[in-house]
């Protein structure tokens, strides 16, 4: 048998380690920040709520007092303030989160700051936000940006680094990504190594995961002990997470938690 490779051993190691997501809270209502899918990061000062507290603070910032509604309002004020933290921030998070802002926008061609669809810009800025020390989202989505999606849009396909940079993601407590690399396994035939990244992310509050335990578990797949550790883990996330005034806010934007997640009803 081939020796094994002493590199690759410790990489599978910290893979599967339970790296949850950082117990961080909102800073205006002090409630565990939920999933990210439900948390919102402001372009005028890189800081970041709740959806909840979002709801309620929607005409001024409650960190830097911008007005928002103005604020969003200038396409080119918001290009410039992006471009300004990315430049001259003396905190590498900052520029983190700034380049991953403005490349998500020209990934979608959205987030109300009017650029136009450009996936290779977006993934240019993706790539210098993961060699300034990488954030889980700058990672993950850099992962997307190798995937056959955007292969259609003149960014090459490389699985390798597709899943090199979900794993960098999931290490770094990213649950979605612990998703898909549970697809990623589950597709390969290596239901052990699949189960394992949707327990994780389970236990970290992903609804998508903890049903594919379920359904694991009545097939035989998931022991009865997995699943109850599982599942007690995956409700004492939820619940450090749940507020009357978020779930008042999914009710105003209409949004509802289902098995993938939080989305449009």
């Amino acid at each position: 048998l081939p020796a094994k490779d002493p590199a690759v051993e410790l990489r599978q190691e910290a893979l599967f380690k339970d790296s949850s997501p950082p117990e961080e809270d909102c800073p205006i209502c002090n409630i565990r920040f939920p999933m990210k899918n439900e948390t919102c990061t402001l372009a005028c000062c890189g800081k970041s709520m709740c959806i909840g507290c979002m709801v309620q603070n929607m005409d001024e910032c409650p960190f830097c007092e911008e007005d928002l509604q103005q604020f969003n309002s200038d396409t080119e004020g918001i290009i410039s303030r992006l471009l300004d933290r990315i430049h001259h921030s003396s905190d590498d998070q900052d520029k983190m989160q700034a380049l991953n802002m403005l490349a998500s926008s020209y990934d979608t061609g959205a987030g109300g700051i009017g650029v136009r669809r450009d996936s290779k810009k977006a993934h240019q800025l993706w790539m210098e936000a993961v060699e300034l020390g990488g954030s889980k989202d700058a990672h993950y989505n850099l992962s997307q940006s190798y995937s056959e999606y955007h292969k259609e849009r003149g960014v090459e396909k490389d699985d390798k680094k597709e899943l090199y940079h979900l794993e960098e993601a999931a290490m770094l407590g990213d649950a979605a990504a612990r998703c898909e690399l549970g697809k990623y396994e589950a597709a390969r035939g290596n239901w052990d190594r699949a189960k394992k990244h949707w327990m994780l992310s389970a236990a970290a509050g992903c609804e998508g995961c903890m049903e594919r335990i379920k359904r694991g578990k009545k097939k035989g797949a998931v022991s009865n002990d997995e699943y109850k550790k599982t599942l007690r883990a995956h409700r004492k996330s939820l619940n450090l997470t749940r507020s009357a005034q978020r779930d008042a806010a999914r009710e105003r934007l209409n949004l509802k938690v289902g098995p993938g997640g939080v989305g449009k009803m």
